[in-house]
């Protein structure tokens, strides 16, 4: 089941894997929204080709990974309503919408966890095909980090912000 938000879960932070990412189309909201990169992390899902751009879905499947990056947003409340709105979300019918923003545990190369807000492919639409991480970076030409992958345990700790152990990820 797709969550359109949740109220009582406070996050700062964004996890992106698409055009949103630094060297692509629309990395420049981010840019004048303040947003502060974090580092590179993935989601456990796959990758969907979408002709112009790249959906993620959730995946339960044990290495299905998809990289991006993790972005701290200043101002998160009215960052994710300017970003929704970039990403084609309606107000009055999220479930039509390309794209559901939920939260989801992320994993930074380090090995620190956390919850960031994500832009998921609603299971509804159509996707091309599925691809890997690594050919998300062939399908929009130049401009990511290295792309790596990896695996996720199913154990980890959820909260607000992303931490190893203890610690809270700006201090990574």
């Amino acid at each position: 089941m797709m969550v359109d938000s949740i109220p009582e879960l406070h996050t700062d932070f964004l996890f992106v894997y698409g055009t949103l990412r630094r060297g692509f189309a629309l990395h420049h909201h981010l840019v004048g929204m303040g947003a502060e990169f974090v580092g590179p992390g993935v989601v456990q899902a796959e990758l969907f080709d979408l002709g112009k751009f790249p959906g993620a879905r959730k995946s339960t499947r044990p290495g299905r990974v998809v990289a991006g990056e993790v972005y701290r947003l200043r101002q998160a409340q009215k960052a994710l309503k300017v970003l929704d709105h970039v990403e084609g979300i309606s107000p009055q019918a999220p479930e039509k919408s390309l794209f559901q923003r939920a939260t989801t545990e992320v994993v930074l190369r380090n090995g620190v966890r956390g919850v960031a807000w994500i832009y998921w492919l609603n299971e509804r639409a159509r996707a091309r095909r599925r691809v890997s991480s690594a050919g998300a970076r062939v399908l929009k030409r130049e401009g990511a980090d290295a792309l790596f992958a990896p695996p996720l345990s199913p154990k980890g700790e959820r909260g607000g912000a992303l931490s190893h152990g203890s610690g809270p990820i700006g201090a990574v």
